[in-house]
Formats: C-alpha cells, sequence, structure tokens
C-alpha cells in the first residue's frame, strides 16, 4: 500500500450515547463543479473564465470535476485548495485501472476484468471528447493528467446534495468494516462530519466504512477486496445500454430511477 491515512493525534473519548466529532468540513470547503471560481487578480479572473468557457460544454459531471481538479492544481498555492491537492496521491501503482494488461488478463472471466476494460475504454474515449473541446485552452489537461484527475474523482469523490465532491481530509481517510465511525452533511451544522462513536488511543488510525461498494470497485480503484461474507461487498454491477435514441427512452431510465438503478452518461 501507499501507507496514506488519518491517525488520532490525542486520545478520543465518544460513546454510542455522545460519539466524538473526528472531522468538520464547512460548506465552503468542499469543492464540487459549482463550487466558485475563486479569483484574487486580473490574472486569475481571466483564467477562471478561460476554465468557465469549456468547462460549461462538459456534458459529464465527472468531467467537470476531474478538469476543476486539474485546474486548482494549475494554480498551485494560489487555489483555496492548494493544501488539499498537494496531499493527493499520484496515481497509485494498486489502481488496476493502471495494471498492465498481462496483469489484468489473470483476473479474465470476472466482474473486474470487465469494467476494468470498460473505464479504460470509457476513459479515452472521453479524455477525447474533452480535449477536442478546449481546443488546447487549456495547457494542463493532457491524457495522463486527466486520467489521474478522472481516477480521483472516481475514488475520492463524495455525493453530497447530490454532487460529488471532493471532501478535505475525509477522503483520506481508509477503509475498515469494523470502523466506529459515521459520516454525512450536517445541515444544522452546514458542514461535513466524521463522528466517532467508540474511544480510541493517540496514534490509533481512523477509519470509515466505504458504504454500498461492491468488490469488484473496491479491487479497482483501492486495490483491496472484503471477504464475500461481507453482504456489503458482495454485490455486483450490472451494465445495460441505452442508446439515447432508444425507443421511450425518457420513461425507460424513469422506471430504472424508480428502482435505484443510476444512470450513466457515455
Amino acid at each position: 500500500g501507499d501507507s496514506r491515512g488519518v491517525v488520532a493525534a490525542a486520545a478520543v473519548e465518544a460513546t454510542p450515547a455522545a460519539p466524538a466529532e473526528l472531522v468538520v468540513v464547512p460548506r465552503d470547503a468542499l469543492l464540487h463543479c459549482s463550487s466558485p471560481l475563486v479569483c484574487a487578480t486580473q490574472e486569475d479572473a481571466v483564467a477562471a473564465q478561460a476554465f468557465a468557457a469549456v468547462a460549461n460544454k462538459l456534458r459529464r459531471e465527472d468531467d467537470v470535476l476531474a478538469c476543476r481538479l486539474l485546474f486548482e492544481r494549475s494554480k498551485g498555492e494560489a487555489s483555496r485548495w492548494s493544501a488539499h491537492v498537494a496531499r493527493l496521491p499520484e496515481a497509485p501503482a494498486h489502481c488496476l485501472l493502471h495494471w498492465s494488461s498481462d496483469e489484468l488478463e489473470e483476473l479474465r472471466g470476472s466482474d473486474v476484468f470487465t469494467l476494468a476494460a470498460r473505464w479504460r475504454e470509457q476513459i479515452r474515449s472521453d479524455f477525447d471528447e474533452v480535449s477536442v473541446l478546449a481546443e488546447g485552452t487549456w495547457p494542463w489537461l493532457t491524457r495522463e493528467t486527466y486520467t489521474w484527475a478522472i481516477t480521483m474523482a472516481w475514488s475520492r469523490a463524495i455525493t453530497i446534495e447530490g454532487r460529488k465532491t471532493f471532501v478535505p481530509v475525509v477522503d483520506m481517510l481508509n477503509h475498515s468494516p469494523a470502523s466506529h465511525t459515521t459520516h454525512g452533511f450536517d445541515e444544522a451544522r452546514g458542514a461535513f462530519v466524521v463522528r466517532r462513536a467508540a474511544p480510541a488511543a493517540a496514534g490509533d488510525e481512523l477509519t470509515i466504512v466505504y458504504e454500498h461498494a461492491p468488490n469488484a470497485r473496491l479491487l479497482l480503484l483501492y486495490g483491496f477486496a472484503m471477504p464475500l461474507d461481507r453482504a456489503a461487498h458482495g454485490g455486483r454491477t450490472l451494465h445495460v445500454g441505452l442508446g439515447r435514441d432508444a425507443p421511450h427512452r425518457v420513461e425507460k431510465v424513469a422506471i430504472l430511477a424508480g428502482l435505484g438503478v443510476k444512470e450513466e452518461a457515455t
């Protein structure tokens, strides 16, 4: 592994009746597609306008979020999110999207093999579409940087109020099914809050549960899988094509949404 994680700097006193707040991230520290483009100088404003002119043409939320991350990284310390961006890992070797074809071949016949092939092709085609729209106006956009950013969006973004969002610090917490934490956006606080319902000693690793992630996704993005008796991770992802010109497409999408099936634009 890359030995990343979050540990308690001091002892945590907590019980189920009196949980402790471990992390509080205010709304304006969250990074999502609609986060304000903060401009301190005229040069910043020009750069923001150039970014927005292309970003507004993108039709997939993942692409907008990935490109916004790259835009903020290109600003260096001038970015409001510079500290968070600087702590993001480079493309981790354990992410299967970076495995060689020979390594992936060992997984042929599994959900992971199918998803890896699908995602790799999606990254290639999505980058081609984005780069055409950018028309060379984003010097920080390359196939390599886009692949890194989209991997960050897929593996670290949390959906808050219907938007995929980078949550500083929280996205550094590792997964443990035995975690004593809960997390979510607290409307009363106007912040994303992680709470722990059990004590922890100084130096203990603090974790969360990567909820509703099937093993195929855990292996693809994080390089590990849970035992099959863990029901929360035992599901399978079924992809069914529904073309934009399919008869009664709107009605079909509505029915699928009613059954909890998510639509992914391709």
